[in-house]
């Protein structure tokens, strides 16, 4: 399997200002559930938190390019109870898209890390699809998007021994 790699189009100053404050006030609401999981780093977890829907946005940009119908980014806060694996967009209103986000390494490290318990790496329903993106130190935005079935024998424990993750490495996905 070689997935076609997309150049997605980069959020826009706007949306760039929604991730920021998304990722401020998702921190605040749910600081505790990333301490059990051993995320205490407050910058490193806005941080992701903020590339992460940086990515969705890039890629609803993207489909709404190419013509899709395309449900947008999601900005809801949430207390920690009311989180789900639910995917992060959906096309034609009932295509799961789950988005992955990794900033580029240079190196053959690029990855994306799973919850260990998310349905999309064990038990994929035959429409889940993934966006696997990845964002240059340009703030170019390119993405991978593959059946979330496809790639079950993909996943490899994360190089970072400490993480109880699940990894995709780019270098897999491009076999």
């Amino acid at each position: 399997m070689q997935p076609k790699r997309h150049n997605l189009i980069a959020p826009s100053s706007y949306q760039e200002s929604l991730c920021s404050a998304f990722s401020n006030e998702v921190y605040q609401t749910n600081k505790d559930i990333y301490a059990q999981r051993n995320q205490n780093n407050e910058s490193k977890v806005k941080n992701d938190i903020y590339i992460g829907k940086l990515a969705e946005f890039a890629v609803y940009n993207y489909l709404l390019s190419k013509g899709k119908i395309v449900s947008a980014p999601d900005i809801m806060i949430y207390e920690s109870k009311k989180k789900s694996y639910d995917a992060d967009l959906y096309i034609n209103k009932e295509s799961p898209l789950h988005v992955k986000s990794c900033i580029d390494t240079g190196s053959q490290y690029n990855s994306w890390l799973f919850q260990p318990n998310d349905p999309v790496t064990n038990e994929p329903t035959e429409d889940d699809m993934i966006s696997f993106v990845v964002i240059t130190p340009e703030a170019l935005f390119y993405c991978y998007i593959v059946k979330a079935s496809d790639i079950l024998d993909t996943y490899r424990e994360p190089r970072n021994k400490l993480l109880n993750k699940k990894a995709i490495y780019e270098i897999d996905l491009i076999k």
